[in-house]
């Protein structure tokens, strides 16, 4: 997903039925201006002429962990700076891009790699050409990595539609660059391999990175987050006591030992099921959205 990691948990399950090991990632973008420039010069929106991109797969739970904390800053910062996100990147995350101010950012980095197109035609050698010359000087390796939007050539019809819906527009008025070439689609590793025939190192690299990338969720057991503790207080505890304002302020002083009595009994429940940082944790996102309007 761009900017959003949706898909994740059905990703995961189809690529289990399918019997094939996922690589989960992001397609991040932003603005290559420092935050402060940024900021002064009002932000920049996502599709803008300034806003870059950059493909970022994690290799490992520490990686994927990076990738949620820079999409939701991506979501929350008014003032989000991909450059600087590029500048913070550890070696838990492998980034992929083919826009040479985005590879300049990314200049010497180990797990950084510029993404050479896999279509077919004179455009498209020319543009390897070009990332290749950039990735040599700026100390990068390449990687055979084409965008993909559609299994089959004759799908992109259906893309432009599904294009169209999702910027409110219609085939004929689709804005510039909102919709993918008829080149965007699944190439076999035979299509690939003829490709590349002159460039073995960039397949290899493809290869070294799918091998690299290892996380993968767990969905089979349950492994419920922990709220953020203050001052020591114990989960339940602190929910408890949350229980208590809110009843407080909703129940007449008349119904009030019934209440309390009615909400230990449900809050034991909640206890000995171990929910307790569940239920903070949903508390703290209602707090936090109504905060935001």
């Amino acid at each position: 997903d761009t900017d959003g990691m949706y898909a994740v948990v059905p990703f995961e399950r189809a690529c289990a039925e399918a019997g094939i090991r996922p690589i989960h990632g992001v397609e991040l973008t932003g603005s290559l201006e420092p935050p402060r420039e940024s900021r002064a010069a009002g932000g920049a929106s996502a599709g803008g002429p300034d806003i870059a991109r950059v493909t970022l797969l994690a290799r490992t739970r520490e990686g994927y962990a990076e990738l949620c904390h820079l999409v939701t800053r991506r979501r929350l910062d008014a003032d989000f700076s991909l450059a600087a996100a590029l500048d913070r990147l550890t070696d838990n995350v492998c980034a992929l891009a083919d826009d040479e101010r985005v590879l300049a950012r990314l200049r010497g980095r180990r797990n950084a790699f510029a993404a050479l197109p896999t279509a077919v035609g004179r455009e498209w050698t020319e543009r390897r050409w070009r990332l290749r010359r950039a990735a040599a000087r700026l100390g990068l390796r390449t990687a055979a990595a084409g965008d993909v939007y559609f299994l089959e050539p004759k799908e992109h019809f259906v893309h432009r539609v599904l294009t169209a819906i999702r910027t409110r527009t219609t085939i004929g008025t689709l804005p510039a660059g909102a919709a993918a070439p008829p080149s965007a689609f699944f190439r076999s590793p035979a299509e690939v391999a003829r490709v590349f025939h002159d460039d073995p190192a960039s397949l290899d690299a493809a290869l070294e990175i799918a091998d690299g990338c290892r996380f993968e969720l767990d969905l089979h057991s349950r492994k419920l987050p922990r709220f953020a503790r203050t001052g020591g207080e114990e989960p339940f505890a602190a929910l408890r006591r949350l229980a208590l304002r809110g009843l407080r302020a909703r129940v007449p002083e008349s119904e009030w030992p019934a209440a309390v009595e009615t909400l230990d009994r449900e809050l034991a429940v909640i206890d000995a099921k171990g929910l307790a940082d569940y239920f903070l944790i949903c508390w703290d996102i209602v707090r936090f959205a109504r905060g935001r309007g």
